[in-house]
């Protein structure tokens, strides 16, 4: 088998697997409880990954620290989650979901039912318990939540009001700074945002929070 211009495509391999290593270090530090738990307020926008999925922009409902799961009686032990200081935290999200979506009530299982929205389709606005370490990026924006998300119509306010955020910002929703917004010192950090592309920045005309 002939590969045409088969060095310039194994460089740019091996850079594009860079680049993954690279972005995976980068969240491992911005999810870190210590940075990440002061700005997970309600109203939060953030982006949520998990391996291959992304439900791309969400809205943070509430965080709370992860009960240590206890086996039933007669039941083999349950399996340790990954010891990681993000695996201690679950983060209630408000995330567009496919239609038959449903979130499971067991923090064990996760939401493993819950897929993300097709493009083009009408999502289905679901508050989905992920762990910390699925959120991809937090933004500088919050939006006004209201007081009950239990009924579908205070779900879909505030999805629409993710979508007002959206069309003000089609180049790219603002991005918490990770050096002079969430405070982190640490100079291997600084060196790999140096090696990143830099987040769009909110401008100065703009709110940080914005009403539905």
């Amino acid at each position: 088998m002939v590969v045409p211009e088969e060095t310039a495509v194994g460089e740019y391999y091996d850079r594009k697997q860079q680049l993954e290593e690279l972005g995976k270090d980068f969240r491992t530090v911005i999810t870190h409880p210590t940075y990440a738990l002061p700005f997970l307020q309600p109203g939060r926008l953030v982006t949520v990954k998990h391996e291959s999925t992304d439900f791309g922009w969400g809205i943070v409902v509430n965080f709370t620290k992860r009960a240590t799961p206890k086996p039933k009686d007669g039941a083999p032990p349950l399996p340790a989650a990954a010891e990681t200081p993000q695996s201690h935290y679950i983060v209630d999200v408000l995330l567009s979901c496919a239609a038959g979506s449903v979130v499971s009530k067991d923090q064990r299982q996760g939401a493993t039912t819950v897929l993300p929205c097709p493009p083009g389709e009408k999502g289905e606005p679901l508050v989905v318990p992920v762990l910390l370490s699925t959120l991809s990026s937090l933004s500088h924006i919050r939006i006004f939540m209201p007081k009950d998300l239990r009924p579908l119509e205070g779900r879909q306010t505030a999805m629409k009001a993710l979508g007002e955020v959206k069309k003000r910002f089609p180049d790219g929703i603002a991005l918490l700074d990770p050096i002079e917004n969430m405070g982190i010192k640490d100079d291997e950090f600084k060196s790999l945002v140096k090696v990143r592309p830099p987040p769009p920045r909110l401008a100065d005309s703009w709110p940080s929070r914005i009403a539905d």
